[in-house]
């Protein structure tokens, strides 16, 4: 069994998911894409927990994340 790698983005400050629209439509079929949300953290450090938090999930599903 072939297993679809997990992208991972990450919007910039101030951005949101619609950043990243092109790249899911052209790539939602040959992966599974989660669009890491940190623009509710309320630091730099919050965002880099929670980035953190987001690669640790992605690799726990056996793939290669990325930013």
């Amino acid at each position: 069994m072939i297993t679809r790698p997990t992208l991972v983005l990450f919007p910039g400050l101030l951005c949101s998911d619609r950043l990243w629209s092109s790249q899911i439509d052209a790539l939602s079929d040959i992966a599974d894409i989660i669009i890491a949300d940190v623009n509710r953290d309320g630091s730099m450090t919050d965002m880099a927990r929670s980035i953190l938090r987001y690669w640790r999930d992605a690799l726990s599903r056996s793939a290669m994340p990325s930013c």
